[in-house]
């Protein structure tokens, strides 16, 4: 093959493999309501702002969804002029660590060295921490301080309402919960993949320490819940979706709140929603099963 050749297949190669692309339309996500109907970001947004409590389930290793959170974050304080921030990955008893560090009283190396912030907070965290400090958006910590599910998750739940200080109670929901029922086969499979045994006492105590977060973050989203001003919540997707989780919690303490809910899934084809994520929420956001995670 000559010059003149490889120059002529080189290029038809370039041009079969842009037009390949452009006929591909790469996406990096869609969004889509319960029923698996595509709609936009505007539209979801204009719903969701007339809601008591929004809740945007993520996939915690998606930067395409932390960025989402934080667009959602914006578009909510900005249509609404007023919003509050509630993060699961803050623990309730670092509170008074956040709101030193908001008020400007600490540094923000303090506030890392205090505030128990996630692995990968600097990446995907701190661009949304960092807008509320910047608009004056309270941000409230509503997991349960990990140590109090690591008790009922080994000892069970009998043994925290036994022995928990006043204090240690004032960072959890009142233990007069029952943990959520009907979820024994998902928490036996959990403990199978994790190599571990899934006997009855096992699983129930697995349950009932995800109940325990889960209602927290109900209890808190309702302890701070202003009049008139929507609440965002960022968690991880099984906190929120099928009406389960925190939603389940949510509708049991405060029956009369109106919540909105989100979440994120990934698809090889973003075109379509999946049959299995159709209905779990009021809007499923599809992300290309192309782009990296986090860790």
């Amino acid at each position: 093959m000559n010059r003149i050749q490889l120059l002529f297949a080189t290029t038809l190669t370039l041009l079969l493999s842009t037009a390949s692309l452009i006929a591909q339309e790469p996406t990096a996500y869609k969004i889509y309501k319960a029923d698996g109907t595509p709609t936009t970001y505007t539209d979801m947004i204009d719903d969701l702002s007339s809601r008591d409590v929004i809740f945007f389930g993520e996939q915690h290793n998606c930067p395409v969804a932390h960025w989402l959170e934080l667009c959602v974050l914006r578009s909510l304080y900005q249509k609404n002029g007023d919003l509050t921030l509630g993060m699961e990955m803050f623990e309730s008893d670092t509170q008074s660590v956040i709101d030193e560090y908001f008020s400007g009283l600490i540094s923000e190396e303090r506030f890392l060295s205090e505030s128990r912030p996630w692995p990968n907070y600097s990446t995907d965290y701190m661009p949304i921490v960092d807008y509320a400090r910047e608009q004056s958006i309270p941000l409230i910590a509503t997991n349960v301080p990990r140590r109090y599910a690591d008790v009922v998750n080994k000892k069970g739940l009998s043994l925290l309402r036994e022995s928990a200080t006043t204090q240690a109670l004032s960072y959890m929901a009142p233990l007069t919960f029952e943990p959520e029922p009907g979820e024994e086969g998902f928490f036996g499979a959990m403990l199978g993949m994790n190599g571990q045994q899934s006997d009855p006492e096992r699983v129930e105590r697995l349950q009932a320490a995800q109940s325990l977060k889960d209602a927290t973050m109900a209890h808190f989203i309702i302890r701070n819940k202003r009049p008139g001003v929507p609440l965002l919540h960022l968690n991880g997707s099984y906190h929120s979706i099928n009406d389960k989780g925190i939603v389940h919690y949510l509708r049991q303490f405060a029956p009369t709140l109106k919540i909105g809910t989100i979440a994120t899934a990934r698809q090889e084809e973003t075109d379509r929603l999946d049959e299995a994520y159709t209905g779990i929420s009021d809007y499923v956001i599809i992300i290309s099963e192309d782009f990296t995670r986090s860790y």
